[in-house]
């Protein structure tokens, strides 16, 4: 297999091939903006819609990433758009839409467009794990396909890693004793929630993708390798699929203790307004009752005893009766 790093090479290789009996297969290993890419520019080896489409999505993902490709870093506080992973096939040929992350936990879109002969891949920026496959480089473009979709897949779960910092941020504000700490972690858990949905749904995506390209491979009748490495990009998939659903469930679980806590200090809250309430509703009663002007209480309650008697010590009495009564309650 030969690798090519530019259209211009590619140009040059693919007029090339047609005066060449033996042709091996070629690699066309991209990392540019994509404005650079133009479809006239592509090997003529591939179909012809399968090149405008290729170039149509790469300007569309540069246009997406502008709003910001980290996770879970958007200043408004929605998760930035990710990569979505699809497959297209034609006269032979396929096109894949796949998602990576690179070293920072950054999402990455990763265009793949390939025939037998030729595999033309595309990145904006740096992605260690294929710079790394152009040192050993696989026999037949369906085996690079297949060794491209799994190096992607295993990179999936980089994605998660800026939340590790979310979550315990989120787990000190939620045991905190504050109301405006449970605000301040109410308030990041519906983006983070969004972000951790949109990568489940993006790992799961992606092992779709693999797993149509092992059934088209193996009806191809391709070789052993290319279909192992196929299986093992479906399986990294979807363990980064479960991990994306673990952050889920903590973050459903911080929810729940913000709410139980929430709950906590409003029963708090009514309790303490009860038990004024309790306190005062004896001295009401013995204000009202002796209050009323009844003619037998006009003429018998007169005496400064009977008001010292009915007036404090009563009162009095009632309220450390109740206070009693709390206690005991409190104490059950």
């Amino acid at each position: 297999m030969r690798l090519l790093t530019s259209l211009e090479e590619a140009i040059g290789a693919a007029a090339s091939r047609q005066t060449e009996a033996a042709n091996e297969p070629i690699w066309i290993d991209l990392e540019c903006p994509a404005q650079e890419l133009r479809a006239d520019g592509l090997p003529q080896l591939l179909p012809a819609e399968l090149r405008d489409e290729f170039a149509e999505r790469a300007r569309l993902l540069a246009i997406e990433a502008q709003s910001g490709p980290a996770a879970v870093e958007r200043a408004d506080g929605e998760p930035p758009p990710l990569p979505k992973p699809d497959l297209v096939t034609t006269n032979g040929a396929i096109l894949c839409s796949l998602a990576a992350a690179d070293r920072a936990g950054r999402a990455l879109a990763v265009l793949l467009v390939a025939s037998a002969e030729v595999v033309v891949s595309w990145r904006e920026r740096p992605l260690q794990e294929l710079e790394e496959l152009r040192t050993a480089l696989p026999a037949t473009a369906h085996q690079l396909v297949a060794s491209i979709v799994a190096r992607t897949a295993g990179t999936l779960d980089q994605l998660l890693d800026p939340f590790d910092e979310h979550l315990a941020e989120l787990e000190r504000l939620a045991g905190s004793a504050h109301k405006s700490a449970w605000r301040a972690a109410a308030r990041e858990i519906p983006p983070l929630r969004r972000q951790a949905l949109a990568i489940r749904r993006l790992a799961r995506q992606q092992g779709t993708v693999a797993e149509r390209l092992s059934g088209r491979f193996e009806l191809a009748g391709e070789s052993t390798p290319a279909l192992a490495r196929l299986r093992e990009a479906r399986a990294e998939a979807e363990a980064a699929a479960a991990e994306a659903n673990d952050v889920l469930e903590l973050l459903a679980s911080i929810a729940e203790l913000i709410a139980g806590n929430t709950a906590n200090r409003l029963n708090e809250v009514t309790e303490r307004l009860t038990l004024v309430a309790v306190i005062f509703l004896p001295l009401t009663f013995i204000t009202g009752f002796f209050g009323m002007n009844f003619g037998w209480m006009v003429d018998h309650i007169r005496s400064p005893l009977a008001f010292v008697t009915l007036g404090l010590v009563l009162p009095l009495l009632a309220l450390a009766l109740t206070l009693v009564a709390v206690v005991r309650l409190e104490r059950d």
